[in-house]
């Protein structure tokens, strides 16, 4: 499969997931992320929608453990910094 077709086919994926995400199905979100976090794993937003799901479920240890892994490769990643202060405020 070419380049193109696995990005179209990703940007499908990650909005399914912020979908799931906006109508609260968190626990769909999580189990999502983790089979699409194995295939592309340098794609940090399917990680932050997992976080945000952790949050959602007021799971905030999980959900911070997670914004910290993304932000190693990336410490000035102000979305993630922004969702990380999120989870550190709850």
């Amino acid at each position: 499969m070419n380049n193109n077709k696995q990005l179209e086919i990703l940007k499908k994926k990650f909005h399914e997931l912020n979908h799931l995400l906006n109508n609260k199905k968190y626990s769909e979100v999580i189990s999502k992320s983790i089979i699409l976090r194995k295939k592309y794993p340098n794609f940090y937003s399917i990680s932050n929608l997992m976080g945000l799901a952790h949050y959602g479920l007021q799971q905030y240890e999980k959900a911070e453990d997670i914004f910290k892994q993304i932000l190693k490769p990336d410490p000035n990643n102000i979305i993630i910094l922004n969702n990380l202060g999120m989870v550190l405020s709850s």
